[in-house]
């Protein structure tokens, strides 16, 4: 009995301990719930009417920087995909995981190398690939930036097409969150 009773009282130290120390590692989830992995999913506007500067900046410039945040403030084992939007809608980034500061930086500096393409906007095309990358179950958590000048044109056009409105009601099933960054 004794025996009993002190072993209780090591495993009651025990598990105080482990409440105040707090253990930092995200892999073991003792008190509390794991953190769970993000899945950025960035389109960049990258049509020509993305490169008029108003004032010092352009709309491009500003999206890249919108890019470069999200991907500074994105943790370890998160993955980035980049689509850019234009007449030629294409993945240029498909689900990297940020593994070290060295790959955020190396997915960052791919994320610089896109430019302004001599196209227009192509919404419903763009959003079609979209609908490809959202779809991919093996990827939970998935956060869309659509970053872009909202050229009122294109987006007009897009919502019009009922295919596009019935994508878009494909992809909301499909992720956490949705975001429209007007630059």
């Amino acid at each position: 009995a004794r025996l009993l009773l002190l072993l209780l009282r090591i495993l009651i130290i025990v598990i105080l301990a482990l409440i105040f120390a707090r253990p930092v590692s995200q892999d073991i989830a003792l008190f509390g719930p794991m953190r769970t992995t993000e899945h950025f999913i960035l389109v960049l506007d990258n049509s020509y009417s993305m490169g008029v500067r108003d004032g010092n900046t352009s709309p491009f410039e500003k999206g890249r920087k919108e890019i470069r945040t999200i991907i500074k403030n994105a943790k370890i084992k998160d993955t980035i995909t980049l689509i850019t939007m234009n007449e030629q809608p294409r993945v240029a980034l498909a689900f990297e995981i940020i593994t070290s500061a060295g790959k955020r930086d190396e997915i960052s500096q791919k994320c610089d190398e896109i430019s302004l393409s001599d196209f227009g906007t192509d919404i419903t095309s763009t959003i079609a690939v979209l609908q490809e990358e959202t779809s991919k179950k093996e990827y939970i958590n998935k956060q869309v930036f659509i970053i872009t000048d909202c050229q009122k044109n294109s987006w007009l056009k897009a919502c019009q097409d009922q295919s596009f409105v019935a994508t878009l009601e494909k992809i909301r099933t499909e992720i956490k969150s949705l975001y429209l960054v007007d630059v």
